[in-house]
């Protein structure tokens, strides 16, 4: 939903919710619609709920109200752009960057107590485990050298491709 800030993610599942969304948005008489008594309601007049809450929801900033809807139970999250997801205190709070060699990288987001994630490795370098595939295709170890010797690169196979 556009906000008068970042644009809001919501994930409303249950009549709770939905009763404290309209009333964390000064709303409470949304609740009381007929066409959005229940969640089936919901569904079946998502359109018109759609344009009764995106007045409300755009007065507010998005990443504000979505720290107010997770304090009471709604699930609801900014939507940010890739920097400021990046930058953001929960994405550390997650330890969501990590270091990978020469390279800063997205960490795992499935975080266990006992048995935690590795940090993942750089990734490798252009060619470095030709040797490796070349034998696996069936290449002795001469015919290898051969084709480095020429100057049979991955840098001048690359400029092939």
């Amino acid at each position: 939903f556009p906000t008068a800030g970042h644009d809001l993610f919501l994930a409303v599942g249950n009549d709770r919710q939905f009763h404290r969304l309209c009333t964390e948005l000064g709303q409470p008489e949304i609740a009381d619609d007929p066409r959005f008594a229940t969640n089936a309601d919901r569904l079946d007049h998502q359109a018109e709920l759609r344009a009764v809450l995106e007045g409300p929801l755009s007065a507010h900033d998005g990443e504000a109200l979505a720290k107010r809807l997770m304090a009471v139970g709604i699930p609801a999250g900014a939507v940010l752009s890739v920097p400021d997801a990046m930058n953001h205190p929960h994405t550390a709070h997650r330890n969501m960057i990590v270091d990978a060699g020469r390279i800063r990288t997205i960490g795992n987001p499935i975080k266990f107590g006992r048995t935690p994630a590795g940090v993942p490795t750089e990734p490798p370098a252009f060619g470095a485990h030709s040797a490796e595939i070349l034998a696996a295709f069936g290449f002795e170890p001469e015919e290898i050298e051969t084709l480095r010797a020429t100057g049979v690169t991955p840098e001048t196979t690359r400029k092939l491709t």
